[in-house]
């Protein structure tokens, strides 16, 4: 019968940490990934739910022969339908509201404004304010 040499068979503990510290780092790569697609999400929600309330506004226009005050004056019942432009103004997908100007900057006639994921005016990356208005900025991503 042959002997078998107990410590050959078994991982050292050098062998054990080396393995954990690779799932931890496949695990960190994973959760940052997640959290970057969720950002991504919430950019893309905000730049459609902006074209649905510049398209609500737009019809406005077209049918008053000017431009609504506030995004509030979409949620009223429309008499000629019967029902309103808009059921509510949403929140943009980090829970702030909109910025309605009218006028709007650079002789537009309004611009509707999300501040993005800090909520404040300017920012960069995932903070940079999402506009109805396209700026070179805006068209880079």
């Amino acid at each position: 019968m042959s002997r078998r040499n107990s410590s050959a068979d078994a991982f050292t503990l050098v062998e054990i940490m080396v393995v954990v510290a690779i799932i931890g780092l496949l695990a960190s790569i994973f959760v940052v990934k997640a959290s970057n697609s969720d950002r991504v999400a919430r950019v893309t929600a905000a730049r459609a739910q902006l074209s649905q309330l510049a398209q609500a506004v737009e019809l406005y226009a077209l049918e008053k022969k000017k431009y609504p005050d506030t995004l509030d004056v979409l949620t009223a019942v429309d008499p000629g339908t019967g029902t309103p432009r808009l059921d509510e103004v949403p929140l943009d997908p980090w829970d702030h509201p909109y910025v309605y100007r009218h006028p709007g900057p650079e002789r537009r006639p309004y611009e509707i404004v999300s501040w993005g994921e800090d909520g404040a005016p300017g920012g960069t990356g995932y903070a940079r304010d999402l506009s109805t208005i396209r700026r070179s900025a805006d068209r880079e991503n």
